[in-house]
């Protein structure tokens, strides 16, 4: 069992359960011995009645009383039966008829109490205790049937059962309520946690109990460790690409010496390489700067990011007089990187409008994850240039002319994001379409 939760329930319901039937054994075990030690109360009281009315006749035979009798013992299957033996001798009471009680001498001063059975199967409980009398030793029985104590007793034990299985029912509840505000606050943790990743907030705050504040203070400093290891990662890419500019533009400044003029077959093959360094350079530079999804806390904007960008590009295209018409649901954030999204926009958006003729639609649709599609009404790509375009693995920069190193770096940040892009013809322009689909980040942890 992997919930914390249903551990604690199921501890919880073992343990009420285990003491309630603690509670019913001790229960049903006194009130046995309270009912057996009333029966032997009232039964040696009997006894003792039965022998102050003993006599013994001429042949020093035990007679009882009849005065000293109790009338209940006339009466036949009354419940109430006695025997009493003295040397071989035996006295009944009227009650018994012809049956036995079945008992054996006991000595002087001891008594025995034990369940039986009586005349018509009767439940009896019988006392058997030893006496002397006139130098005489006396064992004398007497019982009496308990089948009216047991048959209240079961009734008790009913009604008992009935009332401890509703207050266990209500225990429980009790404690599954106690169970769940008691792990409130591991669910508010949970919640911030969400909160977190789609970057509504930028560290766990809130109150939480002692136990938990050690794990909320690992996860903040984590937090802080991933930002300042991708803040790290980016100054170092960036100290690298400063680093390699200088060395390539020495190398540009001696293929413009006439000592490599004068050699034009050795001076078009540096060339060629030099450019092959560059955009080499360029493209992994760019793709080692994704971050995938956002670290905890950040998130993009795209209803305010991209009408800036979408502005700066109608600035840049100023000469096309382009119209671009969008389309961005109000509030609509996605948990990602800045930088990763604007790269992605950028070069799509880009893109489109290099090669329309005079219009560009943008559409955005929110969730779950993020939506949008780019067309224009330009030339378009030729059908057998879309699929090879659609298909994984091939690089656009060597695919179609024209649409090159932009496309292939749009499709490098939608894959490393798990989404999908595809291109076709826009149905309603006539020209290039792109659309993609990246995945709802927020509910893939």
């Amino acid at each position: 069992m992997r919930s914390l939760q249903g551990r604690l329930a199921v501890g919880l319901v073992v343990t009420v359960l285990v003491l309630f039937a603690a509670q019913w054994l001790v229960v049903n075990v006194s009130l046995r011995k309270l009912t057996e030690e009333y029966f032997a109360s009232r039964l040696t009281h009997d006894a003792e009645g039965l022998l102050a009315g003993i006599v013994f006749d001429t042949d020093q035979r035990p007679v009882v009383a009849v005065e000293r009798a109790d009338p209940i013992f006339k009466r036949p299957f009354s419940g109430h039966y006695y025997e009493v033996m003295s040397e071989g001798f035996v006295v009944r009471s009227r009650s018994l008829l012809n049956h036995l009680l079945d008992i054996k001498p006991v000595p002087a001063g001891h008594y025995t109490l034990t369940r039986t059975h009586g005349p018509e199967h009767q439940p009896l409980i019988m006392l058997v205790a030893g006496y002397e009398k006139r130098g005489r030793l006396l064992t004398i029985a007497v019982a009496e049937d308990y089948s009216p104590i047991e048959g209240e007793f079961g009734i008790f034990q009913w009604r008992y059962v009935l009332i401890t299985c509703a207050v266990l029912v209500g225990l429980i509840a009790l404690q599954m309520w106690v169970v769940q505000r008691g792990l409130r606050p591991l669910e508010q943790v949970r919640g911030d946690l969400r909160r977190l990743e789609r970057g509504e907030i930028q560290e766990l705050t809130g109150k939480v109990p002692v136990e938990v504040v050690p794990l909320v203070l690992e996860i903040n400093h984590l937090i802080t460790i991933l930002g300042d290891r991708l803040e790290r990662s980016r100054n170092a890419l960036g100290n690298l690409a400063h680093a390699l500019k200088t060395p390539l533009t020495a190398l540009d400044q001696l293929l413009n010496s006439d000592e490599l003029r004068a050699h034009p077959q050795l001076h078009a093959q540096l060339r060629h390489q030099s450019s092959m360094i560059g955009s080499f350079i360029q493209r992994e530079l760019k793709r080692a700067r994704l971050a995938g999804a956002a670290t905890p806390g950040g998130r993009f904007d795209v209803r305010q990011e991209l009408p800036l960008l979408l502005t700066a590009l109608k600035q840049i295209y100023r000469d096309k007089s382009l119209e671009v018409e969008w389309t961005i649901p109000p509030g609509l954030a996605y948990p990602a990187e800045r930088e990763d999204m604007l790269e992605l926009f950028g070069n799509l958006l880009d893109n489109a409008c290099k090669w329309a003729t005079s219009k560009v639609v943008f559409t955005v649709a929110g969730g779950p994850g993020l939506s949008f599609s780019i067309e224009d009404n330009g030339p378009g790509a030729p059908e057998e240039k879309l699929e090879q375009l659609s298909a994984r693995g091939v690089r656009l920069d060597e695919s179609v002319g024209g649409y090159g190193l932009g496309l292939s770096i749009a499709r490098e940040i939608v894959e490393y994001y798990r989404g999908e892009m595809g291109f076709d013809r826009s149905p309603s322009l006539g020209g290039f379409r792109v659309w993609v689909r990246l995945p709802d980040l927020s509910s893939s942890s």
